[in-house]
């Protein structure tokens, strides 16, 4: 069997008072209930084994107390077992100390001695406590047990050294309250701890939890014992995080700081998470991330790094280095954005809207764009723009890179409904629209533009939306099919024209061979003439 090497491992709640069920009305037995854990080999056991236990009064020799209690096949798992033992009313305050034989419960042999013999913990000898000589009664109650002064209120449990420990599988049932001290009540009737001062709660690493009372409402103080309320506020909460040397804190009345470390919050502010995050603006947020700061009035900066919000009810959505410094002003993200007008809204890189109602956005370009007047929204992008009018991305216009002016959609696939139209028809309607030049009501008299009214175009085209307005792609339309039309007639003009030059070229020639005859005939004649002349002498 020692070849086996088997020993006994004590778990830590090795003996429990087996009286599950008993009130203290009742009569107490003996027994109790043994834990322990067995290893064979280094390793936890696992099977059956037989068991043989006895009280000595030595922990290596004395004598035997009472008799032997055997528990054969006790089932064994990972290690660990649980038996009852009862050995009789044994318990008169004298120290005892178990001893353990084990063998494999298949096996008729010898025993194995398991050393050291456990000694018994307070417990067992809680069985002696309730009955002990000169206890004031039967040991049915708490009084009797540990008050000799009999039946009574106010009875007291004191212990020489350490703490009074009562153990028992359903835990302790108080009908009334307990006074801890002189400041902190448990009722178990009215469900309340009840605390004249400052009540904290400790964990194995330190305060857990702490609760300032004052006058107008307590502040709940939780995680790091680093973490602290200060300015005199109330109504103030930590809901956890800190560290040695990095504190949340909160500095003014209903703050509140959620966790992270090192975080401050002000009057109704909250800071809910990250590092070195500060809301002092009355009633301000900051959501997380490292070092920002929302200083203004309900100002918000949900995360990011470095950023600020100092305007009233200004807003950093994230990013780095982002600031709102005006009301109502927005950086969206991105990396250096500045919006410092009223209402401004600043997004991307380096975008800077510094004018009331501006609108700017930057792309990655390491290089400033700001805005240039109020209300006026500002883009740059190098990749160009492309703005849809649909949800399948076939219909709207776009600002190609480097370029400066707008390109409509014209695939022929996004088309439909072809008509031929008649240039020619459309040359002499367009003749017949009034073309003027003029100024929008919006803008000064000196800003000038020429081009028919949207009534005109429509009542000769009848193209586009309505009659107000005139899109460029159907300018560019009447204007190219107008070209086609004069250009059908010009080509008609050619043709009439060649052909006249011919008819012209055929009487020239044909006048050519009259003049040739006609000075055949007159030299003819001439000579006629001659001859006649001569013949009269």
């Amino acid at each position: 069997m020692e070849a086996r090497r088997l020993r006994m491992v004590a778990l830590a709640a090795t003996l429990v008072l087996g009286v599950t069920g008993v009130s203290w009305g009742d009569a107490v037995g003996t027994a109790f209930t043994y834990q322990g854990q067995l290893k064979e080999g280094g390793s936890p056991a696992n099977g059956t084994y037989d068991f043989r236990f006895a009280l000595y009064d030595d922990p290596d020799f004395g004598s035997q107390v009472n008799g032997i209690v055997d528990v054969a096949d006790k089932q064994v798992s990972n290690g660990l077992f649980t038996v009852q033992l009862d050995f009789g009313d044994v318990y008169n305050g004298t120290a005892l100390w178990l001893w353990v034989l084990v063998r494999p419960g298949d096996s008729t042999g010898a025993y194995t001695q398991l050393w050291p013999r456990q000694p018994l913990t307070a417990t067992p000898y809680a069985l002696y406590a309730l009955q002990a000589p000169g206890s004031g009664g039967d040991g049915n109650t708490l009084d009797q047990a540990y008050d000799e002064g009999g039946a009574g209120a106010g009875r007291t449990i004191t212990a020489d050294a350490g703490p009074v420990e009562i153990l028992g599988p359903d835990g302790l049932i108080v009908a009334g309250a307990i006074q801890c001290g002189t400041s902190v009540t448990i009722d178990g009737t009215a469900n309340t701890i009840s605390a004249d001062a400052d009540l904290e709660f400790h964990v194995a690493s330190g305060r857990g939890l702490r609760i300032e009372t004052n006058a107008t409402s307590p502040n709940i103080v939780g995680g790091h014992a680093a973490n602290a309320v200060s300015g005199g506020a109330v109504g103030a909460t930590i809901s956890g995080g800190g560290a040695a040397g990095f504190g949340n804190e909160v500095t003014a009345s209903h703050g509140t700081v959620c966790g992270g470390r090192n975080n401050a919050a002000g009057s109704f502010g909250t800071v809910a998470g990250g590092i070195a995050n500060s809301a002092s603006g009355e009633r301000s947020f900051v959501g997380g991330g490292t070092s920002n700061q929302a200083t203004g009035y309900g100002a918000t900066v949900s995360g990011g790094d470095d950023n600020v919000a100092s305007g009233q009810y200004a807003t950093v959505c994230g990013g780095d280095g982002n600031t709102a410094s005006a009301q109502g002003s927005m950086a969206l993200g991105g990396v250096d954005c500045l919006a410092s007008g009223l209402r401004s809204l600043a997004a991307g890189s380096y975008a800077q809207a510094e004018h009331e109602g501006s609108f700017v956005w930057g792309d990655r370009y390491g290089a400033v764009v700001a805005s240039t007047a109020a209300n006026k929204w500002t883009v740059r992008s190098r990749g160009g723009v492309r703005f849809y009018t649909n949800s399948d991305l076939t219909a709207g216009v776009q600002l190609p890179a480097g370029g400066s002016a707008w390109q409509s959609v014209s695939d022929r696939n996004a088309k439909e409904n072809f008509e031929p139209v008649d240039t020619k028809w459309i040359l002499e309607q367009l003749a017949a629209v009034s073309i003027e030049t003029w100024n929008y009501k919006t803008q000064v008299d000196a800003i000038r533009h020429i081009g028919p009214m949207a009534q005109d175009f429509y009542a000769a085209f009848g193209v586009g939306e309505d009659d107000k307005h005139i899109t460029t792609i159907d300018t560019d339309g009447v204007a190219l099919a107008a070209i086609q039309g004069l250009h059908q007639i010009l080509q008609e003009k050619d043709g009439q024209i060649a052909a006249q030059g011919r008819e012209i070229a055929a009487q020239r020639k044909q006048i050519a061979d009259l003049s040739v005859r006609l000075e055949r005939m007159e030299a003819i004649m001439g000579e006629l003439a001659k001859v006649e002349t001569g013949g009269a002498r």
